[in-house]
């Protein structure tokens, strides 16, 4: 396993997870981003971060596959999971591992508010 890893952002957007990044690293801490769930789920298992960012319609393995996984093998990651989407809420209402998570933020970002939420998640891994 790799040094531990502050944030891991998972998200498709490119834009998108570009700007995540910059918020992060603006706060001072370290990330990594991966494009879908099965690469955010590897670097999960490689670098243990202390917080996740994890959108919800990635590709392939999405955010909601990351979260049963997360569930099923690694329950504690999801206290420390944040979920920013674009999702309606009736999509993920269903979702049995949404309220175990840190928040869940919709898209466009309160970019503060994510701030305080990276930092809080952060002090109490």
């Amino acid at each position: 396993m790799d040094a531990p890893l502050d944030v891991l952002i998972i998200e498709d957007d490119m834009p998108i997870q570009r700007l995540l990044k910059h918020i992060v690293e603006r706060i001072g801490f370290d990330c990594e981003c991966a494009g879908d769930g099965d690469d955010g789920l590897t670097a999960i298992r490689r670098r243990s971060p202390k917080v996740i960012i994890l959108d919800l319609l990635l590709p392939n393995v999405t955010g909601f596959d990351v979260l049963r996984h997360l569930h099923e093998h690694s329950p504690h990651f999801l206290g420390r999971t944040i979920i920013v989407t674009a999702a309606a809420e009736s999509r993920y209402a269903s979702c049995r591992e949404i309220p175990l998570t840190r928040c869940v933020m919709r898209k466009p970002i309160d970019i503060d508010l994510l701030s305080a939420e990276i930092t809080g998640c952060h002090e109490n891994a």
